[in-house]
């Protein structure tokens, strides 16, 4: 019966894996709207309170303070097991600093439509701020005959070598993604 239940539910995994990754149809769309995100984190600088024995503090750390300890180490398990027990006591340095990390304090937009009006967002750094992570979101929408949409986020590379209005070949799988899009353009036809 485990056999039966294992094998069934590889079953309907291997079928979504096929129907998610494999094409299934061909359609042609032509190329409507070019839409772009771009976004810039600023992060900004706190500084973080850090205690730790051994080893010393970072170069940009403030505030460093070294405090002595005694701890007590006793044997090892092995010169347990021969008969031979003992502790003993040794100093070490605890060092307490604040050290500098960056912390997300603000996020920068820009968005758009058309492949010649992506731009980065424009910004003003304060003296304790820093650029950060930056993001960029690159999506097409394609129109059928029928009317239908389908929408591709893809590498600006990819993005901006499409051209609007043009037809292309796309390939989708069976829940109407695409999968990939035929390099082949074909212009748009003139009225």
């Amino acid at each position: 019966m485990r056999t039966l239940v294992i094998a069934v539910a590889a079953t309907f995994a291997l079928a979504a894996i096929l129907l998610t990754i494999v094409p299934w149809r061909r359609v042609d769309a032509v190329a409507r709207e070019f839409l772009w995100h771009r976004s810039i984190d600023i992060n900004h600088q706190v500084w973080k309170q850090v205690t730790e024995s051994r080893t010393r503090p970072p170069g940009n750390a403030r505030n460093v303070r070294m405090k002595k300890k005694v701890i007590w180490v006793s044997t090892s398990t092995a010169a347990r097991q021969r008969g031979i027990s003992s502790t003993t006591s040794q100093v070490i340095a605890v060092y307490s600093y604040e050290e500098p990390y960056w912390r997300l304090a603000r996020k920068v937009t820009a968005d758009g439509e058309g492949q010649a009006g992506a731009s980065w967002p424009h910004y003003t750094l304060s003296n304790d701020e820093r650029v950060g992570q930056r993001t960029e979101v690159y999506k097409t929408i394609f129109q059928d005959t029928n009317g239908k949409q389908y929408a591709k986020k893809l590498r600006e590379s990819k993005w901006r070598s499409l051209e609007p209005g043009s037809t292309y070949t796309l390939r989708l799988n069976a829940a109407g993604f695409i999968l990939r899009i035929n390099e082949q353009a074909h212009p748009p036809r003139s009225a």
